[in-house]
Formats: structure tokens, C-alpha cells, sequence
């Protein structure tokens, strides 16, 4: 087994088993091509015809029958050619006896035809496309009518064909009806048993609509209205008619478009398959205008009508498989040329790579035929898609979004009436088409193709081939969200066409066995399609076998910080990043449990919160909660705004505590004041304030004077001098002293000299030299640092310090002050926790503090003007009358 591994998380895995391998005839993913059809026709206002039109994509000629209960015909399809054939209205399936009003063709051999039917008279036609007898849809298939049905004298009608003898139905009618012979009452089950081309009817004067029919066997299932009004009392009515495949193959992502011509609006029903589902839904102007998106809950089988502006493009997504029908109006609704039809709108999951497309033609009234194409955003090379030989690119292309992002391209056109072909040349991509038209009180309209297999969601398929040929044989992985030129699993998703070994990755070799290949590593909520192939002549490639998946969505989720603090005036805006495919449908914000809104400054997104300028009435818990169609995620987180700090515009200090962790914090002083800084037995030490030269309500430290006790000696430190003072002399600045003898271990300068410098070296430009003290039995180390006209200094080695120290910062040099780093608070021994809030040192001190580096200060957050809370008493119980006054003893006397 090979391995390969791809980007992304691992959330789904799919295995690819290819057994013996034959490569020229296997059948990739069956579309409305085949080689049988049952048809019928249900009834329309008299007098119709009933017409077929036969064609073919072969390159030859291709021989087919034709067969009734009354005629059998032989007949040839050619490539850009239409063979009609022409039935009277005695071919309407009319009454719900009739067994034998089917039509039943079949192609030579296993070649391939394309068959289109048609119910016309004047004013009253609609058309459909045939669906061929396909083997591997399985058993126990599923199928749901949809009509609109507006007008009470005419009739909601359901047309059935039988391909297979002993074909069970069972029937859940949204009305009363007659099953063959019974009848049935609304929302019950009825059984009848048909056998090949046996036809029933069902019928009713109201909306059939929901009504569901399971088989045993496939069958061949019309759906439609003899006459009716689109919308409601808005003239004239028209038969409206479709064959639908069943719910298995249904799709839950549909592009519309609107119909040229009208200036209305056109109607859309959505019905829900056999799973509830909600159903995101939209739409945005061409005309530049506002878009508008909504979800719309569905039961099973149940249905939603909505009117969409003849401007609007919109994108339609169910999470469980969905069935999207567009009706066009009545010509009374704008006084345009038309009339009601409908056509069922092709999931992207079922676009063809190539059409053959047939108009009806102009003989019972004139038409003006149209083309709605739908190119997905990753087949957008326009250059490379042609329509009857005309690259797409010359035409003008809308995009249909979902969210912000563009999911499909839609060009509409007119076109001649006749056969057309539609094209991309690469073989694996997938656009869509409807076909239609209008007249005088007249119109029709059918999607032009549509691939009719079982689109799994799921996280694992297998896709498998039949024993032949030793040719080496390549897988092609493509995933049509990325753009051209992107490449995952190593396999080559460029747009372009694949023509020789080296578009693809070699993997298997040459197959002799059984192989299997795991691949893993898929992103969440994406289409893939995964092609086997062959080199035919060792060069060229040809995709032989290709099925369709969409893996798995998961739900939104968050990642977002849990707490956020800002100080009042801050801008504050929260980013988070989310994670989630498909993307959200819808968000909502919480404050404090209550819903959100936004205004003024305060604006948020599906990932953001912007708070604006923060002030205190917004602090308390967010919580943002997003849903996309597999769930809901959610995340929280705190906002914490602080009340604007002073820290900068008073002294402010910065202590080592006991745990090594930095306080800052302030006091107001006033020019002049004296503090006490610490206090204990052994030495005391004050700060004198002085203001700022640019600021006067700013003060600052101007000078410290240092006490030490035990030898009645101090050191006086400011910015224009440093002296000391003993019992016995006073020194100058110029004066030698043994520095022991007074038992300070050491005063030096930041650049290394160990005499006391003057105050002119202490102070060159460009230089902010410090002066570093430390007091070896007091057990205190702090650092002066020199500015232009005072001082700044940062306390450490505070674990030392006598028990007995007060003062401003002296009383944090008790043992067991700390910081609770999970509650933010600063704890002090016999007081209440004083909340603080961390921060960077040069935020609040303006510049680094000396020998501290990038580290984070908690900063005191309640000091304000008076420090209560913070420091013992009131910072006036600090003040002293001299810088070198020996001793302090607090006492609180001040008071709020």
C-alpha cells in the first residue's frame, strides 16, 4: 500500500481500492446521457402536442427505437441535430387507471443518447429533460414532488413510469388522491405494485408538493401542474412539468441566476429530502446594491417558497441534501413576453463537463431562446469554456457568493433557436446550464444537463475497476476549491487540459493485482473528485472513471486569550482566530450574559471585538457563540479596564520583593517634601522632592540621603554632588576616604571607577552614569541613576533587611511579601490583598530603570493620591524634616 499524506489536520480519510483494471470503456459518474428512457407525459390544458427531441454527443451517428403501446419507430441521433417526433394529446397520461401511456426509446449497443420532452400548445408549454435508466442507482430510491399550485380549476399532477417488472411504490400523499383504484388520504401510505412500463397518476385541485413515493426500483418520476399561475392570481397560466431523479441524488449547494428578460422577480421552491435541514441562503444585487442573507429550517420533505428579485444572484446550501426549483412568473407581473415554467436548478455537485442543448422549436408560437451557464469559481478559465465555439470569455460573468467569497460564475445569453454545445476543455471540470424560453403568453424551461449518480456525504468511498489491461494506469486527485496551479497530495489540479504523463503523478505503475492507496490529511467540508485514468499511446491521458465526495463539516472554534486588562482611555480591540469549515451562518456577542449590540465606538465580527476607547462600564465577561450548518462553537474571555495611572507624574519607586518579583508604584509629592525611605536600627534613608523643569505639577526624587547609624556617618547624593558626612570632618568631593570605614562596601560609577567622582564626571553628555550602594549589614543594595535634574533608583536585595525596617519602601522588606501571579494582588503580612496590574518597567518609568532589563513590573493600581490600601497609613505619616535626619518612627497620623 502507498501512503500519502497531504496539508491540513487529519479529520477524514478516504480510500481509494482499484482492483485488476480495464481502461476503455468503463463509465465514469452517469449524467442525463443513456441509452434507455421511459417517458410520459402529463396532462396540459387541451389541445396540445406532445413532442421528443433526440440527439446525441457521439461522434457518429447513433441508431435508436422508438416505442408506444400503439407504434414502434426506428430512427438516428446525430450530433448537432434534433430528430422530433410528434404525439396527439391521446399520449397524456389523463386518468389514474391508464397503464399504457408511456414512451420508451433505446440506443444501439451501449451507445448514448440525449432526450428533451416537451408538452406545447399555444400559451400553455413547458419542457423537461429526460433522465436515462441508470443501473447503479440501487434499490430503495426515494422520490418528492414539487410544483407551485396557484390556480383551484386545474390540477397539481404526478406522472410515474415503471422500469422494471414486480416495482413496489409506496406512497405518502400531501393531499387526498386516488392510487390506481384507492383512495388516500393526506399524509398517509398507500402500495401499489407496477411492472415495466406500467405508468400511474396522481392528482389533485391542491399543492402536491412534499408528497413522496419510495421504490424498490428506479423509476421515471414527472412532477408539475396542468395550469397554473406564478404567482398567485397573476396571469396566465401555463403546464409546468419536470422529471426529477431521486432525493439520493440530490445536492445541498446550488447557484442561481435570474431569468433574461424579466424586471420582476422569480420564484424559487426548496424542498427538503428524507433529513431535516437548514437551509443558508445568499443573494446579492448585480445592480450594486445591498446583499441579504437568511436560514430557513426544514422538516423532512418539507418546503420553502421565495420570491428573488429579477436582480439578484444568490447561493443556496443545505446541510443535508436539498432539491432547488426555479419558476419564472406570468407575463402580467412585468408586461414581459413569457409566461410560468419551471426548471429544476443542477447542484453544483451534479455539473457536467459538456452539454448538447436543444430549444423548442418555433412552430406552434415564436421563441426568444436563453442560457444561464454556471462556472465554478475554480473552472473560471472563461478562455477554456466554449459555447458553439465561443470562449465564455467574451461574454460578461456575475459572481455568486457565500460570505465574501465568490463560489460560482454565472453568464447568461441569448441564443439562436437549434442545437448548441457547451464546453470546458478540461475533462474534469464541472459547470451547469439551464435552458429556456420565452413567448407571447408563453415559455419553457429545463436544466440542460445534469449528472443523475448518488453524491455521498461522507468520509470514505471506494471507487472500483474492472479486470483488463496491464497499461500503467494514474490517478488524478483533484479539489476543485483551489485555485489553478495549486497542488496537494502531489497529484496536479491545474486547470488545464491533462495531455501527457508529466500533468499527472505516476502512481500505481502497472497493475497486476489489487492495490490500495489511503488518503489522508483532507480538509473538512470540501468537494473532491478522484479520476483513474489511462495512457493510451504512453502520453496522452484520459480519464476513464471519476467519482464525487464532499467530506464532512465540523463546527466552528475558537482561540482567544481568557483575560484582557486595559487602563480607561486605551484603545481595546480583541482578535481571535476561528477555525471553521464551512464558514459560520450566523454569530452573536454576550456581555455579561445579556446580547450585545453594536454602537457608538463599539463594533465587532464573527472573529473580532473592538471596544473602542475602553472606559470602566465595560469591564466584565464576553462571550461570542457562532453556528455554521454542523454546530455551534463559542469562546470567552475577560476585559479588565483599570482606572488611568500617575505613574510617571509622581516619585515612583521600583522594589525587589522577597520572590525576586518587581513592584512599581507612587506617591503624590509636593516640592520640598521629605520622605522617609526606609528605616530600621541600623541606617536610615530620605528623598527630597523637587519639581520638574517642564512640568510643575511633576515631582521627582532631587536628592537621597543616607544614614548609617552604627558610625554616625551619611552620604548626601543629587545631581550636582555626592559628599559624605562622619562625626569627626565633613569631606568634599575631592577628598579620599576609606570607604570601609564607615562600613559601606563600596559608592561606584557605572564605568567602572572606584573613587567617589565629582559631580562634572558624574554628569558627561550624552551619559546617565549610576551610582551603585550597597549597605553589606543591612542587607540593601540599590542602584542611583543620574539624570538632568534628579534622580532615579530601583531597590534590590530586599530578602536582607531587618525585621524592624519601615518606611515608604522599607515596609516591603518583610519576609512573605509577594505577589499572587494568579490572582494579580499584592499580599502584605496583615493586610487585605491590594490589587496591582503588570506591566513593562519602561512603560511607567519612561525609561529602563538601571540593571533592570525587559522585565514586567506590577504596578500598584490604587496608590492615587494618597496610597491607601498599598502602604501603611497615609504618605504623609512618611515626611521628615531633614535629608540626613538619623532616625524615624512611623506614626499614622493623617488621615482620608
Amino acid at each position: 500500500m502507498m501512503l500519502l499524506r497531504a496539508r491540513g489536520t487529519v479529520r477524514h480519510q478516504v480510500f481509494l481500492l482499484v482492483f485488476a483494471v480495464i481502461f476503455y470503456k468503463t463509465a465514469g459518474q452517469q449524467d442525463n446521457q443513456g441509452n434507455e428512457f421511459f417517458l410520459t407525459f402529463i396532462e396540459n390544458i387541451p389541445p396540445p402536442q406532445l413532442l421528443v427531441f433526440v440527439t446525441t454527443a457521439e461522434t457518429s451517428a447513433v441508431s435508436f427505437t422508438i416505442e408506444t403501446s400503439e407504434s414502434f419507430n426506428a430512427s438516428t441521433a446525430r450530433a448537432g441535430e434534433v430528430t422530433t417526433f410528434v404525439f396527439d394529446l391521446s399520449f397524456q397520461l389523463v386518468s389514474e387507471t391508464e397503464r399504457d401511456k408511456w414512451i420508451y426509446l433505446k440506443a444501439e449497443g451501449d451507445k448514448k443518447i440525449i432526450v428533451y420532452g416537451a408538452s406545447e400548445r399555444q400559451a400553455s408549454t413547458d419542457t423537461f429533460l429526460g433522465l436515462p435508466v441508470q443501473n447503479d442507482l440501487g434499490n430503495n430510491l426515494t422520490y418528492v414532488a414539487v410544483m407551485e399550485d396557484n390556480l383551484p380549476s386545474t390540477q397539481a399532477e404526478i406522472g410515474i413510469v415503471a422500469v422494471a417488472n414486480n416495482t413496489v411504490l409506496s406512497i405518502t400523499p400531501t393531499q387526498d388522491v386516488i392510487v390506481g383504484t384507492t383512495s388516500v388520504s393526506a399524509h398517509s401510505t398507500a402500495q401499489i405494485t407496477l411492472n415495466r412500463q406500467d405508468t400511474l397518476l396522481l392528482r389533485s385541485f391542491s399543492d402536491l408538493t412534499g408528497t413522496r413515493v419510495e421504490s424498490n426500483n428506479q423509476i421515471s418520476f414527472f412532477s408539475g401542474h396542468e395550469c397554473t399561475f406564478i404567482p398567485e392570481g397573476m396571469s396566465a397560466c401555463d403546464i409546468i412539468v419536470e422529471q426529477l431523479p431521486p432525493v439520493q441524488s440530490w445536492g445541498n449547494r446550488f447557484a442561481t441566476a435570474p431569468l433574461l428578460t424579466r424586471l420582476s422577480f422569480d420564484v424559487f421552491r426548496i424542498v427538503a429530502g428524507d433529513m431535516p435541514t437548514d437551509v443558508y441562503i445568499q443573494c446579492t444585487p448585480s445592480n450594486g446594491g445591498n446583499g441579504y442573507n437568511m436560514t430557513v429550517s426544514l422538516e423532512s420533505y418539507a418546503f420553502h417558497v421565495m420570491t428573488i428579485p429579477s436582480t439578484d444572484f444568490c447561493w443556496i446550501e443545505g446541510t443535508e441534501r436539498i432539491l432547488v426549483v426555479q419558476f419564472s412568473v406570468g407575463s402580467n407581473v412585468d408586461s414581459v413576453p413569457s409566461d410560468p415554467f419551471m426548471a429544476m436548478v443542477p447542484p453544483v455537485d451534479q455539473y457536467s463537463n459538456s452539454y448538447t442543448l436543444a430549444t423548442v422549436p418555433s412552430v406552434v408560437q415564436n421563441y426568444t431562446h436563453y442560457v444561464n451557464i454556471y462556472i465554478p469559481v475554480a473552472f473560471a478559465q472563461f478562455d477554456q469554456i466554449f459555447l458553439d465555439g465561443v470562449p465564455l470569455s467574451q461574454f460578461t460573468a456575475e459572481p455568486i457568493n457565500r460570505l465574501e467569497e465568490t463560489q460560482v460564475y454565472s453568464v447568461r445569453t441569448n441564443v439562436s433557436e437549434g442545437v448548441h454545445t457547451l464546453s470546458h476543455t478540461n475533462p474534469v471540470a464541472q459547470i451547469g446550464v439551464i435552458v429556456y424560453g420565452f413567448g407571447e403568453f408563453n415559455s419553457y424551461g429545463y436544466p440542460g444537463g445534469i449528472r443523475v449518480g448518488i453524491i455521498e456525504e461522507t468520509n470514505s468511498i471506494g471507487l472500483t475497476l474492472t479486470e483488463g489491461s496491464t497499461r500503467s494506469a494514474q490517478v488524478i486527485w483533484f479539489q476543485p476549491v483551489l485555485e489553478a496551479g495549486e497542488i496537494i497530495l502531489g497529484y496536479n489540479v491545474s486547470l488545464k487540459e491533462i495531455t501527457s504523463a508529466d500533468d499527472s503523478v505516476l502512481v500505481f505503475g502497472y497493475i497486476t493485482q489489487n492495490t490500495s492507496v489511503t488518503l489522508d490529511n483532507l480538509e473538512p467540508y470540501q468537494e473532491y473528485t478522484i479520476c483513474v485514468g489511462v495512457l493510451t499511446d504512453g502520453a496522452t491521458m484520459i480519464p476513464t472513471t471519476c467519482l464525487s465526495f464532499r467530506t464532512l463539516g465540523v463546527p466552528p472554534e475558537y482561540q482567544v486569550d481568557s483575560k484582557f486588562t486595559v487602563e480607561e482611555g486605551s484603545q481595546l480591540r480583541v482578535d481571535l482566530v476561528l477555525l471553521s469549515n464551512p464558514q459560520p451562518t450566523g454569530f452573536t456577542w454576550y456581555f455579561n450574559g445579556n446580547t450585545l449590540t453594536a454602537g457608538g465606538d463599539v463594533t465587532f465580527g464573527v472573529d473580532f471585538l473592538n471596544l473602542g476607547t475602553a472606559d470602566s462600564s465595560e469591564s466584565g465577561n464576553y462571550t461570542v457563540v457562532a453556528t455554521n450548518a454542523f454546530g455551534s462553537g463559542s469562546a470567552s474571555f475577560q476585559v479588565v479596564v483599570m482606572p488611568p495611572m500617575s505613574i510617571g507624574a509622581d516619585p515612583h519607586y521600583s522594589v525587589f520583593l522577597p520572590t525576586q518579583q518587581l513592584l512599581c508604584y507612587s506617591v503624590h509629592g509636593k516640592k520640598g517634601h521629605i520622605f522617609n525611605l526606609i528605616s530600621n536600627k541600623k541606617m536610615v534613608i530620605n528623598a527630597l522632592f523637587i519639581p520638574d523643569a517642564r512640568r510643575e505639577e511633576v515631582t521627582w526624587i532631587g536628592e537621597i540621603g543616607i544614614v548609617i547609624r552604627d558610625f554616625k556617618s551619611g552620604v548626601e547624593v543629587n545631581p550636582t554632588k555626592l559628599s559624605f558626612h562622619t562625626s569627626t570632618k565633613s569631606l568634599n568631593v575631592d577628598d579620599k576616604i576609606s570607604l570601609k570605614a564607615t562600613r559601606i562596601e563600596g559608592i561606584t560609577i557605572s564605568n567602572g571607577k572606584t573613587h567617589i567622582c565629582e559631580a562634572s564626571e558624574a554628569r558627561k553628555p550624552g551619559q546617565q552614569p549610576e551610582v551603585h550602594v550597597a549597605l553589606i549589614d543591612a542587607g540593601l543594595n540599590f542602584t542611583i541613576k543620574f539624570l538632568t535634574e534628579h534622580l532615579d533608583m530601583i531597590w534590590e536585595g530586599t530578602h536582607k533587611q531587618p525585621t524592624d525596617s519601615h518606611g515608604l519602601i522599607g515596609q516591603f522588606f518583610q519576609e512573605g511579601v509577594v505577589i499572587d501571579e494568579v490572582r494579580k494582588m499584592l499580599v502584605l503580612p496583615g493586610r487585605e490583598p491590594v490589587p496591582v496590574m503588570r506591566r513593562k518597567v519602561w512603560q511607567f518609568m519612561e525609561r529602563e530603570v538601571p540593571d533592570v532589563d525587559e522585565s514586567l513590573c506590577w504596578t500598584a493600581m490604587n496608590i492615587g493620591y494618597q496610597g491607601k490600601g498599598l502602604i501603611e497609613g497615609h504618605y504623609l505619616d512618611y515626611m521628615v524634616d531633614d535629608i540626613l535626619t538619623p532616625s524615624f518612627i512611623f506614626e499614622a497620623k493623617n488621615s482620608d
